[in-house]
Formats: structure tokens, sequence, C-alpha cells
């Protein structure tokens, strides 16, 4: 409230300086011979405290009209949803991200590292040996006989847990990419979102959902590097990479990227 009147006793002071400049000029023009000191006075008798007060008055009103108007605006909006139900005449594109060839080396990478785990695993399990019950002192043998000798304690858990990094890894790159959107398309009619992920090896899968089904746990302009993106009756978040392309991003933000309660 102090700033408001600090605003409107200015441009209060603004409005007296040029109304005064104006009536002087005025004075001037048509009475040339009447010297300044005394057109000041005359201008001074002409703007009464009534006048000054009321035009103060009407500042002060304008101002905190136009900041409940103002907080009026933000309050509806916030309360009223954003409804474009029937008003979608075509299928629109909200965003798009093109990394096709990386989900496919993706792929090819958890292919390689579950190989080479199952590999470790079977060679745990086959060469790995304990030490014979007669032998004791291996001082004397070869340093790899002995490496084997003292891993052989546990071959069975090396090879299980070999097995399982492998497994877990191949698992990764299976279903990261599925969790990843590649497009997102607002149906005509704009009821519907159709989403198209990644799968594996550089393949894609499509499916549709409701716009109310949708919920993003962060802002398309938030710091983050990605959006988590939450599907009703889905396990786990879908993600959307923000270096991808957002055509309408209007749309996006008041339809798809807001936080809705499940």
């Amino acid at each position: 409230m102090l700033r408001q009147s600090t605003i409107c006793l200015s441009l209060f002071a603004k409005a007296i300086k040029c109304e005064t400049a104006n009536a002087a000029a005025s004075l001037g023009k048509h009475n040339g011979g009447i010297s300044s000191k005394l057109r000041l006075n005359l201008i001074c008798r002409t703007q009464t405290p009534f006048s000054h007060h009321r035009l103060f008055s009407n500042l002060t009103i304008k101002s905190i009209c136009s900041q409940k108007t103002l907080i009026t605006s933000w309050r509806s909006m916030q309360s009223k949803p954003f409804n474009i139900s029937g008003t979608v005449k075509s299928d629109t594109l909200l965003f798009a991200h093109k990394n096709d060839a990386f989900y496919k080396m993706f792929a090819y990478f958890g292919i390689f590292q579950m190989g080479m785990w199952a590999y470790l695993s079977l060679f745990a399990f086959q060469q790995l040996k304990a030490v014979p019950v007669g032998l004791q002192d291996t001082s004397e043998m070869p340093w790899y006989k002995r490496l084997l000798y003292k891993q052989g304690h546990y071959k069975n858990a090396l090879s299980l847990l070999s097995f399982i990094v492998g497994g877990v890894v191949l698992f990764i790159t299976v279903a990261y990419p599925r969790r990843v959107i590649k497009s997102l398309y607002l149906l005509k009619g704009g009821d519907h979102v159709k989403i198209t992920t990644y799968s594996w090896l550089g393949q894609t899968r499509t499916f549709t959902k409701p716009v109310d089904h949708l919920s993003c746990m962060e802002a398309r302009t938030g710091k983050g590097p990605h959006i988590p993106v939450k599907i009703r009756d889905t396990n786990f978040y879908y993600i959307i990479d923000k270096q991808g392309s957002f055509p309408k991003t209007d749309l996006f933000d008041f339809v798809v990227g807001v936080k809705r309660n499940f």
C-alpha cells in the first residue's frame, strides 16, 4: 500500500506540473505583458485544494481498482481449469524428440553387457576351484593358481552375482527406453493424447490416454533436464526430455504440463 501511495503521489505531482506549465504557456500567449510570478499566482489560485484532493483520489481509486482486477483475473484463472474440450479441430503436436540412434545403441550395449557378465558367471562356476584337502600351503604355486584357489571358496556366490549384474543391466536397457516419450499429440477434440515412446532395438510403441490421466511433476521451465510424467493406473514415471521441441508451448503448459492429484 505504501508503494502504491508513492506511485500515486508521483503521478499526481507530474499531472500538476504539466497542468501548471500548460496554463502558464496559455496565459503567456494571450497576455504577453503579465510577469511569470503573476502567472504562477493565477494558476495556483485556479487550482483549489478541493480539485487537488479530487485528482489524487481519482488516481488512487484507479490504481486500487486495477490491482483488484489483476488479482480477480489471476484467481479466476487458478480456480477454473483450462478447458479446450471440443475446440481442437485436428491432431496437434505438443512435443517431439527424435533420438532413435541413441536408444538403439543403448539396447546393443545391454546385450553386450549381459553377454559379458554371463561369461564371467560361467567362468566363475567352472574354473574357480577350492583348495584340495591335502594341500594347505599354496605359496609355492604360480600366482594365477593361487588366485583360482583363493576365489574358489566363493565361486557359487561370484557366479550368481555376475549373472544378476548382467540381468539388471539388460533390464534397464529394455525398460528405460519404454519410459522415454518420443512424441506427444493432442488428439482431435482435446480430450485425449497420443503418446509414442521408444522401445527395444530402436522400435516404438504408441498408446492413447485421456488428458485427465496425465500429471506433470515439474514445469516445462524448471531447472531439471527432464519432466517426469505420471500416468494414472501405471507404475513408475514417464520422461519428457527438455531438449526436444515444444511446437505449442501454451497448449502444452495448460493442458499436459499440469500437476493433477490422482
